[in-house]
């Protein structure tokens, strides 16, 4: 009777874990993925994911990224704007702090269907040069395509 019971307890747990990790990983990859259409109404908390997903795209190795400065600016265009970031990363090994200026370009003629054009990254890692094919991946991805 004893076992049964203790049996059953470590199976709630292991459920609860299982669960707890399910939800973890899924907040994580919507965190490490934000979709340009689904920014929410905190635009802060918006552009530091897009930050760390920029940056994790850039240098795959990056650590504690922060977001200095970010702003969105109208183009000549009336349909395109483009959102303006500075964002500070350090580097794994090295521990040096870096700064990238990056601007991601948006199509905004349709109010709820953003659609990002490209991304314009430059860094001042002069060690390890940024990964150009992640970022056109990423682009796809912010857009909600695979």
């Amino acid at each position: 009777m004893r076992s049964t019971t203790r049996l059953r307890s470590i199976l709630a747990v292991a459920a609860g874990i299982t669960l707890l990790s399910a939800w973890a990983t899924a907040a994580r990859a919507d965190d490490e993925n934000p979709n340009i259409n689904k920014r929410g109404d905190d635009e802060k908390k918006f552009m530091l994911s897009l930050a760390k997903a920029i940056v994790k795209a850039a240098h795959t190795t990056a650590k504690d990224t922060a977001l200095e400065k970010s702003d969105i600016k109208k183009g000549t265009e009336g349909n395109r704007e483009t959102i303006v970031m500075q964002i500070v990363y350090y580097g794994a090994i090295t521990k040096k702090k870096y700064t990238a200026d990056v601007e991601v370009k948006v199509d905004t003629s349709k109010k709820d269907e953003w659609k990002v054009l490209e991304i314009d990254y430059k860094d001042d890692n002069t060690k390890v040069k940024h990964n150009k094919t992640n970022l056109e991946k990423l682009v796809h991805k912010l857009n909600g395509q695979s």
